[in-house]
């Protein structure tokens, strides 16, 4: 196909072919009119004409070089590699290698450019990677990680595959060089024999032995093999002394480095401060960020080449600063004005406000965040004026207060549970109607950076008594509930929605009962619990949160006696619920109005007859930590959950708490063998 041309193009010209002169293959003919191709620039053949120059010019300039320089030359060319390392130079490394300040001697059985590859080099001496940090100086290795982790492994797996005696593995393993860790204080104890144990490291090649060939020919005599196994052994020492030396010398060269890049860095940063200062900068000026000092504190001198390049870079770090420190100036400054406005307010309260009214008003914490009060500790002015511009502005603080009081509010309903309606729709009521509900019960997760502040008890709290709580006792924390964030420093809910409905059930209540109505009931003997335990309080000192907290309990208890129970038990031994809100046995009673109460009053009672023996069997306890348990419990209680756990098989000391517990759990009365004592406290450390 003939090649299409454009209209101003001439016509392409056909390559003319030549054959060389013996009649060889064909050549294209360069013509005079061919314009010459354009040559590459390139880094290549710098060094090439280094090989033109007479011999000793050329040993002349390399006697000038550094042991790591000559490594790197001699990896240039092949040409200039065979005139390195060739016999001739060996005076060239010898003079390179003393000129280095405080290095060992090459060692004996080592050619002095091996030792300045083991010394200066950076290539593994099995793989040739160039990221060979690690130099085992005894080993007079050099590997990369790869190689180090596959072929130095620790005595114990280098035993593994020799086959002789065991006390001949523990002489050879004398005559092998180990690795060292890191610094010359971990490698003079290395240097003893009697050191390299089995935890040590030891290089392993892929073929051959790790040892001295002349150790493991067979049939050596005993004389021969002694003479031979110290030889090797002054050998080794002889390694670890070397690699000790180089070691030190490391570090001193580190150290030395570590000098000069002070003196340095501090002659850098005078300059930068000098030049600085006069651009009208001063030291207090300066930042003490990490990008500042990366900039100023460097092991090179300043140039004005360099600062032509971060003096702009540092005006404009010295801007910055310059703003962020009036903004922490301001903000340190409203803090100040801030804590003296609340202090302020404080004394306002205290003054105007009812005791029984501050229940639910902001703490400290939160009557920082009130906004009319930010908004006059960031004004202009002087410190004399706030509590002028603070009476002032007492509308609009109460504003704010009454705002943070719905805030509160909306925050604990966030948290309660949903009412579901007989017909099946959620309950939707205003928020203080909804924490007058018998559920709404809360606890205090408040933990301190102090023992004494670790934890908080209060449980079961109103909303009213929650939030006075926690304005009292923890001022400097937030109003926040656990719903809303996951640290410790929250309020919780701790009101059993389903056990409540079930109390009110029983009892024959709405679920939608005020707390203060079931407050009344309780108080007045109405409704009460009928189980007769002497450990509770008389029902003008009880509340609702505390009857359900104790019904809840013996029921969970209840529960947890019976996931423990053997499989089997003795058919004998009874073990029934003390508490139960179905039927007509149900624990709960609630009275008519104008009704008899005398028997929210009564607690169960003992004659003194059975108080005298529980009394005595009590007596009786082995040792003064020993615990009380009934043995009935114990009994029916599985071996698993007796070792795990044992609280809830403890009893009271006193005769009327272990009368109450036999007949209402075991539907008896005491007799002698009904207590036992356990002095393993450790199954009683746990709470069920």
């Amino acid at each position: 196909m003939e090649r299409t041309t454009l209209a101003n193009e001439p016509p392409r010209k056909r390559v003319k072919l030549e054959r060389d002169g013996g009649g060889g293959a064909l050549q294209v003919a360069q013509s005079a009119s061919d314009p010459p191709k354009p040559t590459r620039c390139t880094r290549s053949g710098k060094l090439a004409g280094i090989m033109t120059v007479p011999m000793d010019v050329f040993f002349e300039i390399m006697s000038h070089l550094h042991p790591a320089d000559l490594l790197r030359l001699a990896r240039t060319s092949k040409r200039v590699r065979a005139a390195v390392l060739s016999r001739a130079s060996r005076s060239l490394w010898k003079g390179a290698l003393a000129r280095v300040a405080g290095l060992p001697p090459c060692p004996e059985g080592m050619c002095e450019p091996a030792y300045a590859a083991l010394v200066f080099g950076r290539n593994c001496f099995l793989c040739g990677e160039g990221r060979a940090f690690r130099g085992e100086y005894a080993m007079r290795m050099r590997f990369c990680r790869l190689c180090h982790e596959a072929h130095v492994r620790t005595g114990r797996e280098l035993l593994r595959i020799l086959e002789c005696a065991d006390w001949l593995k523990m002489r050879l393993l004398q005559t092998a060089p180990c690795a060292i860790p890191k610094g010359s204080f971990f490698a003079k104890d290395l240097e003893a024999p009697r050191a390299h144990t089995l935890r040590e490291k030891y290089y392993c090649p892929k073929s051959g032995s790790p040892f001295d060939r002349r150790l493991m020919k067979p049939l050596l005599d005993h004389g021969t093999f002694e003479a031979l196994l110290a030889e090797v052994t002054e050998d080794v020492v002889e390694r670890h002394k070397h690699a000790s030396a180089i070691l030190r010398w490391e570090e001193d060269v580190a150290a030395q480095e570590r000098k000069v890049w002070r003196e340095t860095s501090k002659r850098r940063a005078a300059s930068i401060a000098a030049k600085l200062e006069a651009l009208g900068w001063s030291k207090k000026d300066f930042p003490q960020t990490y990008e500042w000092r990366q900039l100023v504190y460097q092991g090179q001198d300043l140039t004005e080449r360099v600062w032509q390049k971060i003096g702009p870079q540092l005006e404009a770090m010295l801007r910055t600063e310059s703003v962020l420190r009036k903004i922490e100036a301001q903000r340190l400054r409203a803090n100040r004005r801030l804590k003296t406005l609340v202090g302020v307010y404080e004394e306002y309260v205290a003054a105007t406000v009812p005791l029984d009214e501050q229940a639910l008003l902001p703490n400290v914490c939160d009557a920082r965040a009130l906004p009319t009060l930010d908004r006059i500790a960031r004004e202009d002015g002087p410190d004399e004026t706030l509590k002028e511009q603070f009476d002032s502005a007492i509308g609009q603080v109460l504003a704010d207060v009454d705002a943070y009081k719905e805030r509160a509010k909306m925050l604990a309903v966030s948290i309660l549970p949903q009412q579901v309606q007989p017909d099946g729709s959620i309950e939707h009521a205003p928020a203080d109607e909804l924490l007058e509900r018998h559920y709404a019960l809360f606890y205090c997760s408040y933990h301190g950076g102090t023992p004494a502040e670790h934890s908080c008890d209060v449980y079961n709290a109103t909303f009213r008594e929650i939030h006075e709580h926690w304005r009292t006792d923890h001022p400097d924390a937030p109003w926040t509930v656990v719903s809303e964030t996951k640290t410790l420093h929250a309020v919780g809910h701790a009101g059993k929605l389903d056990l409540a409905n079930a109390i009110l059930e029983a009892a024959g209540l709405s679920r939608n009962s005020p707390l203060r109505v079931l407050d009344e009931l309780v108080q007045s003997g109405r409704l009460y619990c009928a189980c007769g335990d002497p450990a509770m309080p008389l029902p003008e000192d009880l509340d609702w949160p505390t009857l359900l907290a104790h019904i809840g309990s013996e029921l969970k208890r209840y529960q947890i006696r019976m996931r423990a129970r053997k499989d089997a038990p003795n058919r004998k031994l009874v073990l029934q619920a003390s508490h139960t809100l179905l039927g007509p046995e149900r624990c709960i009673k609630l009275l008519p109005k104008f009704a008899d109460t005398s028997a929210a009053w009564s607690r169960a009672g003992i004659d003194g007859d059975t108080r005298r023996k529980i009394d005595a069997r009590i007596a009786e306890r082995p040792l003064p930590n020993a615990f009380v348990v009934c043995r009935i419990c114990r009994v029916l209680t599985k071996p698993c959950h007796l070792r795990r756990c044992g609280k809830g098989l403890l009893l009271s000391d006193f005769p009327e708490d272990v009368a109450h517990h036999l007949r209402s759990w075991h539907a008896k009365d005491f007799e002698r063998g009904d207590i036992v004592f356990d002095i393993h406290p450790e199954r009683f450390e746990r709470f069920e």
